[in-house]
Formats: C-alpha cells, sequence, structure tokens
C-alpha cells in the first residue's frame, strides 16, 4: 500500500520540491522495505524528508482504520 501510494504522489513531491528521488526496485535483504536515495540541495532534501513522513504516517493511519473495521 505504501508503494503504490509513494509512487503516486512522488511526481508531486519532486514538483514541490526539487529533490530527486529513486525508489530500489528490490526490497532490502530479509525486508518487506526498500532503499529510497533522496538528492539535491539541502533545503528541497529537508523538504521532500518531510512529505514523504507525512505520507508513510498517512498510510499507518489509514491501515490502523483499516484494521480496526
Amino acid at each position: 500500500m505504501l508503494k503504490n501510494y509513494f509512487i503516486n504522489n512522488k511526481k508531486k513531491i519532486k514538483k514541490q520540491t526539487g529533490a530527486s528521488i529513486q525508489v530500489a526496485s528490490e526490497m532490502l535483504p530479509g525486508s518487506t522495505e526498500r532503499a529510497v536515495t533522496v538528492s539535491g540541495k539541502l533545503d528541497s532534501i529537508i523538504e521532500c524528508f518531510k512529505q514523504v513522513s507525512s505520507i508513510m504516517l498517512e498510510v499507518n493511519v489509514l491501515l490502523l482504520a483499516k484494521a480496526r473495521f
């Protein structure tokens, strides 16, 4: 769910922050997580991190709400 939500917002985040975002195609060994590389000017990276963190929180809230019902 997070991957799809993030991919749908990736272009928007890049446009708003100016940061370049790359998501690894393979999961990290022994994990369900993927490495994300963010590059650009420091201000852009910080803003990108804020937006990605916000997306992660939104998805967690959605998953918790879904689990309760």
